[in-house]
């Protein structure tokens, strides 16, 4: 299972650099306006998009001691393009050391200096392979108006009363059109797992984060469905989430 966290500056600009600030999590403390693990966390994926981004880097003391090692590619949008672009750690997680502030540092293209900037980071401390099985694609979807800019708790409807049991969530795709990520709210567990969105139904979700590709992200039981928190550009009030499931018991 991993962790999602976020990060979002609304003045990027073409000075080399800016600091964007790290989003309220309720998870992980934060220090400074940098993430503050508590102990070391191996980095899965990170993500970063502005309309007009140049260039972002992952910034922590112990990366200093050799380079920033740079998120590439970046996405060029405001919100997801039709093909995500993000970094993929996954054949060699990066670690980010605990007790050490995490920080993303981002540059444009141009000195506006009132663009939107949003990165996002999965991170984990126990990594777990997907359970085999038939894996169930549910659909579910929400009504809530989301916040800008800000991780806004939805109410889902669920279209099927699953039987009794226990599942194992391996996949999320979320869509909404000003839609940037959205990640599952677990009764069993700490950490929020989640995806970076698509703004059409049709767009192209990257695959792993689908059908196992970052293992399993936790469990839940027929009668304590997960919950999702979503993350919009501008608000929002239509949802639309695709989740992979294994039963297991």
């Amino acid at each position: 299972m991993f962790h999602m966290a976020g990060f979002f500056s609304a003045a990027l600009a073409q000075a080399a650099n800016l600091d964007i600030p790290a989003l309220a999590d309720n998870i992980l403390t934060i220090a400074n306006g940098h993430f503050l693990p508590q102990k070391d966390m191996d980095l899965q994926f990170a993500y970063c998009q502005a309309t007009t981004i140049n260039r972002a880097r992952i910034v922590s003391p112990s990366n200093r001691h050799i380079t920033l090692p740079f998120i590439r590619p970046t996405n060029l949008g405001q919100n997801p393009i039709t093909q995500q672009e993000l970094a993929d750690y996954r054949a060699n997680p990066f670690t980010i050391k605990g007790l050490e502030e995490l920080a993303i540092e981002a540059t444009s293209d141009l000195a506006c200096g009132t663009e939107d900037c949003t990165a996002l980071v999965g991170l984990t401390i126990d990594a777990r392979p997907a359970p085999r099985g038939n894996v169930f694609t549910m659909r579910v979807t929400s009504v809530t108006a989301s916040v800008a800019d800000a991780w806004t708790t939805i109410t889902p409807v669920f279209p099927d009363s699953l039987p009794t049991g226990t599942y194992s969530i391996v996949g999320l795709e979320y869509v909404a059109v000003t839609g940037t990520a959205a990640r599952c709210v677990l009764d069993n567990q700490i950490w929020r797992p989640g995806c970076v969105a698509q703004v059409l139904i049709n767009n192209q979700a990257q695959q792993l984060f689908k059908k196992g590709g970052l293992g399993e992200w936790g469990r839940f039981t027929s009668t304590a469905m997960p919950g999702f928190e979503v993350l919009n550009s501008a608000a929002v009030s239509v949802h639309t989430l695709f989740m992979d499931i294994v039963r297991v018991l």
